[in-house]
């Protein structure tokens, strides 16, 4: 899946979660961040739809808070290897991928295997 399609589908998803309703999402109880939870899902299982289709071993998650964490895991990451090239193009390298994961309110991608582990703040 080339990287224009990413951000269409992806910008697709965002649309879709944004303009959602449900009786829950108007309540006043519910927290602000909360209204772009379904596009945090969704650009994860994107992701890992994206790297299944490529054979890679990678699992993506949206974790934490409100999933405000986009969680990259493989036992094949560690430092050096094509598993870890992989996460970061897909993610931190592409402006494409970084522009959406901004948008859908993403406040952090972990990228991690076994024994090796990096983090970015998404500003």
């Amino acid at each position: 899946m080339g990287r224009v399609t990413l951000f269409v589908v992806a910008c697709t998803v965002l649309t879709w979660a944004q303009t959602s309703s449900s009786p829950k999402a108007k309540q006043p109880t519910r927290a602000k961040s909360d209204e772009f939870l379904g596009a945090r899902i969704k650009l994860a299982e994107l992701l890992q739809e994206i790297y299944r289709k490529e054979g890679r071993p990678i699992t993506v998650k949206a974790i934490g808070d409100n999933r405000q964490t986009l969680d990259l895991f493989s036992a094949l990451i560690s430092d050096g290897t094509n598993a870890l090239d992989a996460a970061r193009r897909e993610t931190v390298n592409s402006e494409y991928s970084m522009a959406i994961i901004r948008r859908s309110r993403f406040k952090q991608i972990i990228i991690h295997g076994e024994r090796y582990s990096e983090s970015y703040v998404v500003k």
